[in-house]
């Protein structure tokens, strides 16, 4: 470590997330820093038909969800009873854009114990993306309760090569 003290050496910074002018202008003069979105979110067409009826329990585990969502139809459509999700950011982004949210958790495990406790009904409607984990559908059909599942969206990964 003492060898390098004084040496005129240039860091070097990736984000794997497309940086903002602030974010950038944060970084020392002497670090170079570059950034690029390594993953695209594209949302899915959901059937009116899914849409149109009242779908109940609703759980969300993402944002992305939530906005692949409003790409199909507007707030106003929605017919939803309850409404679950995973995260604070997800549920301020619900609650301002569909409606009150009636649980949320932190994590996918800990709301899917929660919803075999304490959910009304038996069935619930899923919308989550194509890499999403199975720990939340598997704890509910384990406890007798329907998952539908909607893919509201698809994750691509970028095809940019780093130097």
């Amino acid at each position: 470590m003492n060898e390098l003290q004084g040496t005129d050496l240039k860091t070097n910074v990736f984000s794997t997330k497309k940086l903002t002018d602030a974010q950038l202008q944060k970084f020392n003069i002497g670090i170079r820093v570059d950034s690029e979105d390594f993953i695209k979110i594209s949302p899915n067409r959901i059937s009116p038909i899914v849409l149109k009826k009242n779908l109940g329990n609703i759980v969300f585990t993402s944002k992305n969800a939530v906005e692949s969502l409003l790409t199909n139809c507007s707030p106003a459509e929605l017919q939803f009873d309850s409404i679950y999700c995973v995260g604070r950011k997800t549920k301020r982004l619900i609650q301002k854009k569909i409606g009150p949210v009636t649980h949320f958790e932190n994590s996918a495990t800990d709301l899917g114990n929660y919803l075999v406790e304490y959910m009304e009904g038996t069935q619930v409607t899923y919308f989550h993306g194509n890499l999403s984990l199975e720990d939340l559908p598997t704890i509910l059909e384990e406890n007798n309760i329907t998952v539908t599942k909607v893919e509201a969206y698809r994750t691509k990964l970028s095809r940019k090569i780093c130097a």
